[in-house]
């Protein structure tokens, strides 16, 4: 038997309560027993409120005192009730049923009740009364009643969506019907808004439902990664149910691209290609597509790379033939492909287009002759018929490949069917040995054989240059002599001068002295209006038989008296800024300010790095001073020694002041008036440094007294100083300054060189 689910009366209005006044009345029906035997009358009375689930059960009792016993009326223990839905039976109900608790009525204490819950419905259930007096149980009469239907259940209930792809989703509902609603239809209805119904949705009918009431409904060509709603309903009559509204989202579009090893990989084409899996359900759209480039980012293939734009096939691949391709070039490229609204891309792939394969053989000389050969050669490029092709031959007197590269004579020839080309050169000197390679050009590439050489047919003619003679600083005499042998005579003799030593180019320059051949073949030419201290390379040439002969280059090098070796490790100028005669070293020269190349204004207003010590725009290494730079040796365009004379002059830094003065003796002297210091190396040159006096604003100050001669150090402790020397007249020492002097001062500048 089912158990059923007791609660205590008193949830009901339901206790024990005392007694309703202490008169007679308190004995049932008000009636005194007669003396006697003390006995318990229980009566059983109706259920009421008797539902599908829960009753109320009644009953009371009388007890019957003798007058004995009259006392003893307040011991009741006990009062409760037996029930069952299986025995009718007194005696079975007590034995097998559920006993259950009751209390007192509040209305009287003679009645007891006791609500019962937890029962079936549609059943008959049989109770009975108790009640326990002094240990002993009196029962009343056997009743029963009988809970009421529960009504037929009519509801919709939304199930879930299962089975979810891309493209479609079961959804399930349950329906709950009875006999009064007749044919009902049952299915889901779905729709993008959040609540769907059959006017606004599409609706599913389920085509059967089964004996737990489920049923479901598959809904197909929906739209991927997109949220639907849906809900149950039942259909019967004019009547529609709905259940609640459920929703899910259908899957991602799931694809993969593989980008295909490159095939049919030759000079200039390739084919390139892709794979497309789609792993969704669905008939979508599908769109491929390859981007093709020079560049390994996959982006920049993207952004800038050619799209090609292949047919997909059956089985997923596409390829796409590329043409026009470079040689020996590396390319690289990515598949992509559209599924329905979303982009796929595999991965960056390359490859590399075949190489040309040309090769140039370099021929031996043919027909040679004393002025005259046959240069040969054979070009061999399988494949490249289609591409621009030329053929030549470097000539020239050097066995070096680069130096016919560079400066060999180029000569072109007609390439033959057969690969072969040729060319015949005319005008080359007798007894000479010549060499030339054979070169050829592909589709703008350029290959070359093995240079080879060869001598032309002897003639007795020999060249010499000799040693220039007579040279002074602006001035020098070439020689040149020529012999020849086999009763040929001259017809003319010349020199080739210029500032390279490489006789081909002195040839190409043309640099061209007509000479005087003399009664013993000598010839000679007076070279005038050269720089001091330069050289210049001649070559003396003959014409022999309408052949050039020339001698070996020579050089011819101008003195320059105002260059002086003291044995030290650079040469100093005999003369200061801006002097040029060497026969006036006392000549002061000008005073100028450090890092200028100018004569001005010797103060800060108008120095050209700065307005004051402290707005310092060049040369700084403390931020104090102005913009740091970190500069502390003037640069060669701030120099003006250098500024002036060029080549290799500038001022001396101060370590080569200091050389100088810790390696030279010193003495004073006065060259025409004018004061100053005789400085001597120990090799026994010297130099004179006139008292030449230092410059503020356009005044020259201490001129023939002292002489401030500028470094081109800066002092970087303090940057707006620079490194100088100074001394005094009657001195035989020469002094450094140990914090230099402000950079605006104008001093002396004294060049040095290599």
């Amino acid at each position: 038997m089912k158990k059923i689910l007791l609660l205590c009366a008193a949830a009901l209005a339901l206790a024990a309560c005392g007694n309703k006044n202490n008169g007679e009345d308190d004995k049932p029906g008000g009636v005194l027993p007669q003396p006697g035997v003390l006995t318990v009358d229980v009566l059983t009375g109706e259920a009421f409120d008797v539902d599908q689930y829960t009753a109320i059960l009644n009953g009371s009792y009388v007890v019957n005192v003798p007058y004995s016993k009259e006392g003893d009326a307040g011991n009741i223990v006990d009062m409760y009730f037996y029930l069952s839905a299986t025995f009718d039976t007194s005696d079975d109900i007590r034995a097998r049923g559920n006993k259950i608790d009751a209390g007192h009525s509040r209305q009287s204490r003679d009645e007891f009740l006791q609500a019962v819950m937890g029962l079936n419905a549609s059943t008959t259930y049989y109770f009975v009364a108790s009640v326990t007096l002094d240990r002993t149980e009196y029962l009343g009469e056997v009743r029963s009643f009988r809970t009421a239907d529960v009504p037929p259940r009519e509801e919709s209930v939304t199930g879930n969506a299962t089975e979810i792809t891309e493209v479609s989703a079961t959804l399930s509902g349950y329906a709950y019907t009875s006999p009064r609603m007749g044919q009902v239809t049952a299915g889901i209805v779905y729709s993008l808004l959040d609540m769907p119904a059959i006017g606004n949705g599409t609706a599913l009918v389920a085509s059967g439902i089964d004996e737990n009431g489920q049923y479901s409904v598959t809904a197909t060509d929906l739209t991927p990664e997109t949220t639907y709603y849906f809900r149950s309903y039942l259909q019967f009559g004019s009547e529609t149910l709905y259940g609640e509204v459920q929703y899910f989202t259908t899957t991602a579009v799931s694809a993969q691209v593989t980008t295909l090893p490159a095939e049919n990989i030759g000079l200039f084409a390739a084919t390139v290609g892709g794979s497309l899996q789609v792993n969704s359900q669905g008939d979508f759209n599908k769109f491929v597509w390859i981007h093709f480039g020079t560049s390994s980012n996959a982006e920049e293939l993207k952004s800038s790379g050619t799209l090609l734009q292949p047919v997909l096939q059956a089985d997923g691949t596409f390829t796409y033939p590329v043409s026009g391709l470079n040689y020996n070039t590396t390319y690289y490229y990515i598949a992509g492909a559209r599924v329905y609204e979303n982009t796929f891309y595999g991965n960056v792939v390359s490859f590399k287009t075949l190489d040309l394969t040309a090769s140039v053989t370099t021929g031996s000389a043919t027909d040679v002759e004393i002025d005259s050969a046959t240069l040969n050669g054979s070009l061999s490029a399988p494949g490249t018929e289609s591409l621009p092709q030329s053929v030549w031959f470097l000539f020239g007197e050097t066995a070096s490949l680069e130096a016919l590269k560079s400066s060999g004579a180029r000569m072109n020839a007609n390439l033959q069917p057969d690969g072969s080309f040729t060319y015949s050169i005319v005008g080359l000197n007798y007894n000479s040995t010549y060499y030339y390679v054979a070169c050829a050009e592909v589709d703008g590439r350029q290959y070359y054989g093995t240079p080879v050489s060869f001598k032309t047919k002897d003639l007795e003619v020999s060249v010499t240059t000799v040693e220039a003679s007579e040279i002074g600083e602006e001035q020098g005499t070439m020689n040149g002599s020529v012999t020849v042998g086999g009763g040929l005579s001259v017809s003319e003799v010349w020199f080739l001068w210029g500032e390279s030593n490489d006789l081909n180019v002195l040839i190409s320059e043309d640099r061209h002295i007509n000479a005087t051949l003399r009664g013993d073949n000598t010839f000679i030419y007076t070279l005038r209006g050269r720089t001091p201290n330069s050289t210049t390379y001649y070559v003396a040439c003959a014409k022999v038989n309408r052949q050039n002969f020339y001698g070996e280059v020579k050089g011819l090098t101008t003195t320059d008296k105002t260059i002086v070796d003291l044995g030290l490790s650079v040469r100093w100028r005999s003369i200061n800024i801006p002097q040029t005669d060497t026969r006036y070293p006392e000549v002061s020269g000008s005073c100028i300010a450090w890092g200028s190349v100018t004569i001005d204004y010797c103060n800060w207003a108008h120095y050209c790095w700065g307005t004051s010590p402290t707005s310092l725009m060049k040369y700084n290494t403390k931020s104090e001073y102005g913009k740091v730079d970190n500069k502390t040796v003037l640069d060669l365009e701030d120099d003006v020694a250098h500024r002036v004379l060029g080549g290799n002059w500038r001022m001396p830094t101060d370590a080569e002041w200091t050389e100088l003065r810790e390696n030279c003796t010193f003495s004073a002297e006065t060259i025409n008036g004018k004061n100053g210091i005789r400085v001597r190396g120990k090799n026994g040159n010297s130099i004179f440094l006139p008292c030449a006096g230092y410059m503020l604003d356009l005044e020259r100050q201490d001129e023939g007294t002292g002489g401030y001669y500028w470094s081109s150090s800066l002092v970087t402790d303090e940057p707006s100083h620079a490194h100088s020397v100074h001394f005094f007249k009657n001195n035989t020492v020469i002094l450094r300054s140990p914090n230099g002097a402000y950079r605006h001062v104008g001093m002396s500048i004294r060049p040095v060189t290599n």
